[in-house]
């Protein structure tokens, strides 16, 4: 009897700890949001593509990821993730399973079946874990494509050896006696002039183009800053420590804070960009607000493998390493809550930004060459003096035609 007793007390307690296991398992799932279940036996081999810079620091979470998924092979390739749809659409079956991109081109990549949406649990996993901003840009059609992974945006940098917080509230003030950098006729300029050809709006509202006058007001701005002597056009080469002392500003991307920081050092302040004066007219200079995020080729061989490879890249511990390592800015609100996030200057500032309205998200419904391509042209063009100003209208109806979806 009492050796009976025994036996079903040991099977018992050997059921309960089975019990008590699997709820400490679904616990810490639940606190690393919901992902694929690795019993699942998911299989495949999966190219990745991602700018040549993030390869180092993604490495080891590509290791991690193949411990809990042994039976996917993953291989990573270089590829500059501002150009990813015109990668992809060149041969959509021989493109990258997954792959990092911006926001800028889910809808064009969406429309012509490059991108796979994502359903049910997937889903809901963005909605939840997501900022609202990181959710809204990567929505297309009330469909959410890719997994958001981090954000980007254009602030103005400032030596305060050199300037105080007044003197950069307005671009006039800033650029009489100062120089400042700021890229005018490289390749990028549409996403950081191309927010002043819209209507202002808050930060998770797009409104259509701004009407032709105010845009040919802009680029008549535009073209008057190639007289301002204290303009130095730059795109990256403001990383220079010998062209970043030149100046007492520059304008430059969030990924390039830590480049900044480097050579700025305890001088380095962060603010909104300056207020500009347009046709005699205040008017707000809102940023837009760029979403990477981790894109699923609609034509892979092994969907469920490329699905668990993008959501664990874009997860909550991911983006935290990314920020440690490439200061790439979280969109998982938890990750956003962590206190060395928080403690960021850089982050704190976007923050202030999202906060006052001050900063719009970018829209993800312009195709590449009808808009970001032409919008770059057009701006280079105008500030080189190569546009008259009697044709700034005919060269913007051709851009917003194409706007008319």
């Amino acid at each position: 009897m009492n050796s009976k007793l025994n036996r079903y007390l040991g099977l018992i307690i050997t059921f309960s700890l089975i019990l008590f296991t699997g709820c400490s398992n679904k616990d810490n799932q639940q606190n690393q949001g919901w992902k694929d279940n690795p019993d699942q036996q998911i299989k495949g081999k999966i190219k990745l593509w991602m700018d040549s810079d993030l390869i180092e620091a993604y490495s080891q979470v590509i290791n991690d990821y193949q411990k809990l998924y042994p039976h996917v092979k993953v291989i990573i390739e270089a590829k500059n993730s501002n150009q990813i749809k015109r990668e992809v659409a060149k041969d959509p079956s021989q493109a990258a399973d997954v792959f990092l991109m911006n926001n800028t081109q889910v809808g064009s990549m969406a429309d012509n079946g490059l991108l796979y949406p994502l359903r049910d649990q997937r889903e809901q996993k963005i909605k939840v874990e997501q900022t609202d901003y990181a959710s809204k840009a990567v929505t297309f059609k009330k469909n959410i494509y890719g997994y958001p992974m981090a954000m980007e945006t254009s602030l103005l940098y400032y030596d305060r050896s050199k300037l105080k917080k007044q003197d950069v509230k307005n671009w006039d003030n800033l650029t009489k006696q100062h120089n400042v950098i700021v890229n005018f006729d490289k390749l990028g300029t549409g996403l950081t002039f191309a927010p002043l050809f819209f209507k202002e709006s808050s930060y998770l509202e797009v409104n259509e183009f701004s009407k032709l006058n105010n845009g040919a007001e802009i680029l008549n701005w535009i073209s008057s800053q190639k007289n301002n002597p204290h303009i130095i056009s730059l795109d990256n080469s403001i990383e220079s420590e010998f062209r970043l002392k030149q100046a007492a500003a520059v304008i430059a991307s969030s990924k390039q804070y830590s480049s900044i920081k480097k050579i700025l050092q305890n001088n380095l302040a962060v603010s909104f960009l300056p207020q500009l004066n347009i046709d005699n007219k205040t008017k707000l200079w809102k940023p837009f607000l760029i979403v990477k995020l981790w894109g699923v080729n609609q034509q892979t061989k092994y969907p469920k493998a490329a699905m668990s490879l993008a959501n664990y890249l874009g997860n909550k511990d991911t983006q935290l390493k990314l920020f440690k390592l490439k200061g790439l800015i979280p969109t998982n609100q938890s990750a956003q809550n962590d206190e060395k996030v928080m403690n960021s200057p850089l982050v704190q500032q976007i923050f202030k930004c999202i906060k006052t309205s001050r900063i719009v998200i970018a829209p993800n419904y312009l195709n590449d060459n009808s808009f970001w391509l032409k919008m770059d042209q057009l701006i280079k063009d105008t500030y080189q003096g190569n546009i008259k100003s009697i044709d700034y209208s005919d060269n913007l109806k051709e851009i917003e035609k194409k706007l008319n979806r």
